[in-house]
C-alpha cells in the first residue's frame, strides 16, 4: 500500500505474480516479493535520518530493519539474530526511531 507503482496497474501485477510463482507456502511473505521492492522500501525509511548517521550506523540500520521485516517483527528473534541482548535492541530500535507499522 505505502509503494508508490510508477508502473501502475501492470507493474503490481508483475510483483504479486512473482510473489506466487516464488512463495513455498498460500501466504504471500515479505522475502516472495522481488529485492528491488523490498531495497525501495527500506530506502523511504532511512531517507531523513542517515544524514545524522554514521556509514557503520547506516549499515546496522539497514541489517536490522532486513531482520525485523524477515522475522515479520519477532524481537527475540531478532535479537538472537543480531546477538546481542533485547534491551540492547530496544534502544537500538529507539535509536534508529523504528516502530511496527
Amino acid at each position: 500500500m505505502n509503494n508508490q507503482w510508477p508502473g501502475n496497474i501492470r507493474e503490481m501485477q508483475n510483483v504479486l505474480e512473482h510473489a506466487v510463482i516464488f512463495s513455498d507456502s498460500p501466504v504471500i511473505k515479505l522475502e516472495d516479493l522481488p529485492a528491488y521492492l523490498m531495497e525501495n522500501r527500506m530506502s523511504h525509511t532511512l531517507t531523513h535520518q542517515q544524514k545524522d548517521l554514521s556509514l557503520i550506523e547506516v549499515e546496522e540500520q539497514k541489517v536490522l530493519i532486513r531482520l525485523l521485516e524477515e522475522t515479520e517483527w519477532n524481537l527475540s528473534a531478532v535479537a538472537k539474530k543480531m546477538n546481542i541482548a533485547r534491551s540492547t535492541l530496544y534502544r537500538k530500535l529507539k535509536k534508529y526511531e523504528l516502530k511496527r507499522k
